[in-house]
């Protein structure tokens, strides 16, 4: 009886530490969801990491190689990339899932962990709670590359924690710039104010920068502030801040208060994420004043009272600047006009820019061109080439015929009507119905306004043009009258 009791206990033993045995050898992993720059309701776009981590006392078959997690209701991944290399993600079930198999690299018992990146979409009423990878109660992490063999079990404990939620904050809703901001001329407040609007330079006079903000999928109510901040580039602003009034706040007093190149802005409001970014810009220094009357009538340092213009000491290559009255009837004038102007010697171009400040002004200006070899001269039956409308830096393509391509931002300089900066609208030609002005890419140059019939006149033309020689060279000089700014380039 003795012995049978032995046989027994030894019997029920055996039974219970093969009972045991599945628990030290269970497949199982954590599940840890992050997402590195939270989540905001209403946005794509944004980014969730899957952690995955297989803590498995098994070192037998225990590698994970094939995985399905789900995402919470609200929350769509539309791309998916597993760390390292050798796998298929697929996104399946309209975003609400993936699907990872074929693990060439898989995730072994303690080993390093498995990060998943997603890119998702999350809805106004998302939470962002209860990732999962199990799918009716069961987990979907298995053993085999294609969804099949064992399975593994997920665990969150204190020793081998495990998270499951993404926290979805803030506010549901959009913000966006409607007018970009274009370059402009830095402001020195109070005496020169120098707006930042929707056209380069604020000529012609532009619409004010302009951002639409959506709370809850509606126009922001009114009075909600918005704020501009510079985000990219040294240059700094003023007055960047307005409220809302039908969903949009308009920045009518936006100026630049320090230079800067490729500047973006940052706008804020609403508690909505993610803030805008503008287009970049420029705020540019100002190089000088143009006046209708002295001392800052004329700029540069050329006797434009000569013909060819001489220079004043700056060698072969000078210019000279010549505001008129602006074009009015009867003709008047206005504020002191800020401008640049940029030669370029090596290309034989050059470009005018300014702030008109509203008004219809009229500039004339003079170019002593560097000199170039007779023999190498390419230029003597082709007109200068013009622009205007068109903000630099300006596309060049050269074309035997015309100089100038029509592709490009320039065409054939037309001969002023008259040689008088204050002759007003009677200066400037009609474009003619031929090439390159037929059907310009570039409207502005066409021979009508957008209802095809109204003719069109430029804004620049060419007063004068003319060469002579220098010590076996020849020298180029054109002279401009602008109602718009300008570039100018020699074929």
């Amino acid at each position: 009886m003795s012995g049978m009791r032995k046989w027994l206990c030894l019997f029920l033993g055996v039974a219970f530490a093969a009972f045991a045995l599945p628990a030290a050898a269970q497949k199982v992993y954590t599940l840890n969801m992050n997402a590195p720059s939270g989540l905001f309701p209403g946005g794509a776009g944004q980014t969730v990491t899957a952690s995955f981590n297989n803590i498995s006392s098994d070192t037998g078959n225990s590698s994970v190689k094939s995985i399905k997690l789900f995402a919470p209701s609200g929350i769509t991944i539309t791309n998916a990339t597993l760390s390292g290399s050798g796998y298929t993600a697929t996104i399946q079930n309209n975003g609400t899932s993936v699907f990872l198999s074929s693990i060439q690299l898989p995730l072994k018992p303690f080993g390093p962990t498995l990060t998943l990146t997603m890119t998702v979409s999350v809805t106004c009423t998302a939470t962002g709670t209860g990732w999962t990878t199990k799918l009716n109660g069961v987990d979907q992490v298995w053993n085999g590359a294609g969804f099949t063999g064992q399975t593994f079990a997920f665990v969150n404990t204190a020793a081998n924690p495990s998270v499951v939620d993404t926290p979805v904050s803030g506010v549901c809703g959009t913000i966006s710039f409607v007018n970009q901001p274009a370059t402009t001329f830095v402001s020195t407040p109070p005496n020169s104010i120098y707006p930042i609007t929707t056209t380069p330079y604020n000529n012609p006079t532009g619409q004010s920068v302009t951002v639409n903000l959506t709370i809850n999928q509606l126009p922001a109510p009114d009075g909600t502030p918005v704020n501009l901040s510079v985000s990219a580039g040294t240059c700094s602003i003023a007055n960047g801040s307005a409220n809302t009034v039908g969903g949009v706040a308009t920045f009518s007093g936006l100026i630049g208060t320090a230079t800067g190149t490729a500047c973006k802005l940052t706008a804020s409001g609403g508690g909505v994420h993610p803030n805008a970014v503008s287009a970049p810009f420029d705020i540019v220094v100002v190089q000088g004043v143009l006046s209708c009357s002295d001392p800052n009538q004329i700029w540069g340092g050329l006797d434009i009272s000569t013909t060819p213009p001489t220079t004043s000491g700056n060698g072969d290559t000078d210019w000279a600047l010549f505001r008129g009255q602006n074009r009015t009837i009867p003709p008047s004038c206005g504020p002191d006009t800020p401008f640049t102007f940029t030669l370029d010697s090596a290309n034989h171009s050059a470009i005018f820019t300014e702030d008109s400040l509203g008004q219809p002004t009229s500039v004339e200006y003079v170019i002593l061109w560097t000199p170039v070899p007779i023999d190498t001269d390419g230029w003597a039956g082709k007109q200068p080439c013009v622009s205007w409308g068109k903000a630099p830096p300006l596309n060049w393509i050269a074309d035997p015929v015309y100089g100038c391509a029509k592709a490009s931002d320039y065409v054939p300089g037309l001969i002023c009507l008259l040689n008088d900066v204050n002759g007003g609208d009677a200066v400037m030609p009609t474009i003619p119905d031929v090439e390159p002005y037929h059907n310009n890419p570039n409207p502005q140059y066409r021979p009508f306004l957008s209802d095809g019939i109204t003719p069109q006149k430029a804004k620049v033309c060419v007063v004068q043009n003319g060469s002579t020689s220098d010590n076996g060279l020849v020298q180029y000089w054109t002279k401009i009258i602008d109602q718009s700014d300008a570039g100018i380039r020699l074929p």
